[in-house]
Formats: C-alpha cells, sequence, structure tokens
C-alpha cells in the first residue's frame, strides 16, 4: 500500500488526515464487533460498482497518492477510464488507492445510519448480516452515523473551498475517471 504524506502545509489538510484516522479506528471497532456478520474482505468490491465523484478535498488525497504511483500502476489505471460501472482505481479488484480512499468507501460495508424525512433507517451491504435475526436491532453503538461523518466531511471541504478558491467551485464534484485522466495528463502518459 502507498502511504500519503504525513506532514502538510495546511492546517485543513492535516486536521482531516487526523480526522479519518479517527473514522478509521471507529470502522476498525465495528469490523471487530461485528465479523461474524460481515463477508467484505480482500479482493471483495462488490461496493466498488458505481464509478464515483468525489469532493476536492478527497480529490486532494487522491492526486496526491496518484502522482507518487509508478507509472506501470498509472498505465493500468488508464485502462480503467472507460466509462464503466467499476470504480476506476480497482485492479484485479484491490484498490490502487486504500490509503487516500473517500469517505464512502472507508465505511461501505458497516451498518450505517442515516436520517431523513421519513426517519432513521440502517443500510449496509446485502451481503454481510445475512445471519443476524431480524429481531436483533443494532444499538446505538453498532452504527456508524453517517449525518454527522457526512457533516464534518462538508466542513473540511467547505474550508479547501475557502482556502483554496482558484481550484474548486462550490458544490463541485469531482469524477474519479477525471482525476485518473488529468493525473496521466500531467505526467505525459496520455
Amino acid at each position: 500500500m502507498t502511504p500519503l504524506t504525513q506532514t502538510y502545509d495546511y492546517p485543513v489538510l492535516a486536521e482531516y488526515m487526523q480526522w479519518i484516522t479517527v473514522v478509521d479506528d471507529i470502522c476498525a471497532d465495528l469490523v471487530r464487533k461485528h465479523r461474524s456478520y460481515l463477508r467484505c474482505g480482500l479482493r471483495c468490491s462488490d461496493c466498488c460498482r458505481d464509478a464515483r465523484s468525489v469532493l476536492p478535498i478527497e480529490a486532494h488525497f487522491i492526486r496526491e497518492l496518484l502522482n507518487i504511483l509508478p507509472k506501470k500502476r498509472l498505465w493500468l489505471l488508464s485502462e480503467n477510464c472507460e466509462e464503466s460501472t467499476m470504480c476506476p482505481f480497482l485492479i484485479d479488484d484491490l484498490c490502487e488507492i486504500y490509503t487516500a480512499r473517500p469517505l464512502l468507501c472507508r465505511v461501505n460495508g458497516l451498518p450505517l445510519l442515516f436520517h431523513s424525512k421519513d426517519g432513521p433507517s440502517i443500510h449496509c451491504c446485502e451481503l454481510n448480516f445475512t445471519t443476524r435475526k431480524e429481531n436483533d436491532p443494532f444499538g446505538d453503538e453498532d452504527v456508524l452515523r453517517m449525518h454527522a461523518l457526512d457533516a464534518q466531511l462538508l466542513e473540511f471541504n467547505q474550508r479547501v473551498i475557502r482556502e483554496f478558491p482558484q481550484n474548486h467551485l462550490p458544490n463541485e464534484r469531482i469524477l474519479m475517471y477525471d482525476l485518473i485522466r488529468q493525473t496521466l495528463h500531467e505526467k505525459g502518459i496520455l
């Protein structure tokens, strides 16, 4: 796995990475807690079937990682730039940007609590929790509260937009395919 830089010139970037570490720790705790119900594992990419877009702050860290990947790996990613339902960062069902993956990819598979006008609902990968009894409800400590995580992610993103207004538009989402294409062009590979 390719690591990301450990120091950042801008506080918002360092704070985001600290927050991501906390999110990863919470996810690891939930994985340990629910291990017997999870079918997710190495080379499971069922949650990676939708080509996604990311927020500018997430794109920043993906670009950072893409810029240090060997050209051979970037060339393999270029083959994934055709419009597809697969995430373009998958090679042989492994994530090439695992250390820089966006929030959604970090929490996929776990029980996620969402709030909507219809009230709270819990979603998780359809492959997981198939043996859990229906009358065994999830407790507060059993789920990730996506409202709080999304709110924090959006706060970090708004700070990035304020600090780098020349690079980003409000409410902008960046296609993952475009991140690969931009990097390939910048490196003269395409």
